[in-house]
């Protein structure tokens, strides 16, 4: 029954407002979710952009390091051994070098040991007969007196001529040099622009230098020890005394020292102390670490080792290190894997190489250190299936350096080892000069590393000249081939 009364019921009313909360609830949320969303795509692009910059960035310094062991090992072929020597292989005899000049009074005879008799015919490495009357080469300077006696053509695989793995250091082959790299605050035999060292004196009656009106004439005639030059030229002249140094200067941009001094060895790095030249910026009480620099004090004592000091921040970014390889390393036996051709003659043992290397490129916060001791070099022979031994034991280990034994484990190392980025390369060096040829059909005078086809363009002669027919000789040797390894080496 209906009713229509005032006590009749109503139909109920839609309640619209909580519904439309909710639904407006759900737009926020989702529209902060697509907000979220985009915000965590735009930091995992983020992300990946800065990953692949760090990838980047650690390709580009790695193949730095590229260039700079190369130029070590050119460097050092010829220089660096406290005098002057002739070559990973000894450029006069083929032995195993680097050796020191002749010296005219001792010599190396067959058993290594250094006489003070001249030479008096018997053989001197793989010498047949008597060696030249003349042939008065030391030893090495790098080769320790604890090892066996020095042998210009030793048999690596004999622990009497050779010294074993576990005693071997750079630079002997079979042993790994590790070089890691830091900005100095300031380096040894640093060099600032200063313009007044070449000095050039100018009549007091034209303007300074800088000046309107200061740049005039030069007259290049003047005669320092001319009384009557003065009042034989009129003023207005910039005259050109240009090694004058008891006059003043307004003159030109030479590199010279930063420090005044060349030496003072009572520099100890303390703050407004001026660095020395030869020593550099050296670190107040410390002796060894990664960048040590020996100073001549000039007392009787032997030089002094200092550490340098390294700017914040750069002394954990970049690094390489060497392998020098033995002559079972290039005789094409297959192993390791890229061993593909002999780079000796092994029916020759006088003929043997010394000059091949692998060089690992790091960039990364481990200074050069591939294993955390002894245990975890074996444990990667193990690992890789390598024989063991076969990875040389006379290498530094993390472990041993105060750095890492204060604040890192092996965990801790390994992870840092793994987040380097490292590339492979081995190399040949190699004594032969590139460069400094001439030509007669050229139409210039034959000299040394140089010829006049260099100071001209292109075409003045005949085949274009300039440099495709001259360029400066490198001393320090050349290297044949550089080869990338794909992969990690048994020994780097």
């Amino acid at each position: 029954m209906f009713h229509s009364g005032p006590h009749a019921r109503k139909p109920a009313r839609a309640h619209a407002g909580p519904n439309r909360s909710g639904a407006v609830l759900i737009i926020v949320v989702g529209l902060s979710m697509v907000l979220l969303g985009v915000a965590v795509s735009f930091m995992v692009n983020m992300r990946s952009s800065a990953q692949e910059t760090r990838f980047l960035l650690g390709e580009a310094q790695a193949r730095l390091m590229l260039h700079a062991a190369m130029m070590y090992l050119q460097e050092s072929s010829r220089l660096g051994w406290g005098e002057e020597t002739y070559g990973w292989t000894d450029i006069r005899d083929g032995s195993l070098g680097p050796r020191p000049t002749r010296n005219f009074k001792f010599r190396t005879d067959f058993s290594g040991l250094a006489t003070g008799t001249p030479v008096d015919g018997s053989p001197d490495g793989n010498w047949i007969g008597a060696a030249p009357t003349d042939y008065n080469i030391p030893p090495p300077n790098w080769w320790k007196r604890t090892w066996p006696r020095y042998r210009a053509f030793p048999d690596e695989t004999d622990v009497l001529q050779f010294p074993q793995s576990s005693s071997r250091c750079w630079p002997c082959p079979g042993s790994v040099g590790r070089f890691p790299m830091a900005v100095p605050v300031q380096p040894p035999y640093a060099t600032q622009l200063r313009y007044a060292y070449n000095p050039i004196r100018h009549d007091p009656a034209i303007p300074e230098y800088g000046s309107p009106g200061w740049d005039q004439v030069w007259d290049p005639t003047w005669n320092p020890g001319d009384i009557n030059w003065w009042a034989a030229k009129s003023p207005g002249l910039i005259i050109n005394p240009t090694f004058d140094p008891a006059n003043g200067s307004t003159g030109m941009l030479d590199p010279q020292p930063q420090a005044d001094l060349w030496q003072d060895p009572a520099y100890a790095g303390l703050p407004g102390q001026k660095p020395d030249f030869i020593t550099g910026a050296i670190q107040p009480g410390v002796t060894q670490g990664d960048w040590t620099h020996f100073v001549d004090d000039g007392s009787p004592r032997p030089p002094v080792s200092v550490q340098l000091a390294v700017k914040p921040g750069m002394e954990n970014t970049c690094w390489f290190r060497i392998y020098r390889e033995l002559q079972f390393d290039h005789d094409n036996d297959g192993i390791p894997a890229y061993d593909r051709v002999a780079l000796y003659d092994p029916k020759n043992p006088g003929l043997k190489n010394y000059n091949v290397f692998i060089i690992a490129c790091g960039s990364g916060g481990t200074r050069g250190y591939r294993f955390w001791d002894a245990t975890d070099l074996a444990n990667w022979e193990t690992k890789n299936g390598l024989t063991p031994g076969i990875i040389t034991r006379g290498q530094e280990f993390a472990k041993d350096s105060p750095l890492f034994a204060s604040s890192f484990d092996a965990e801790s190392f390994h992870a840092l080892l793994a987040s380097s980025r490292i590339l492979w390369y081995r190399v040949e060096w190699t004594a032969m000069q590139g460069g400094g040829w001439d030509s007669a059909n050229f139409g210039f005078v034959e000299t040394v590393g140089w010829n006049v086809a260099w100071q001209n363009l292109e075409g003045a002669y005949p085949y274009g000249g300039s440099l495709r027919g001259s360029a400066p000789k490198t001393y320090g040797g050349n290297f044949k081939w550089v080869q990338r390894l794909d992969h990690t080496p048994p020994n780097w």
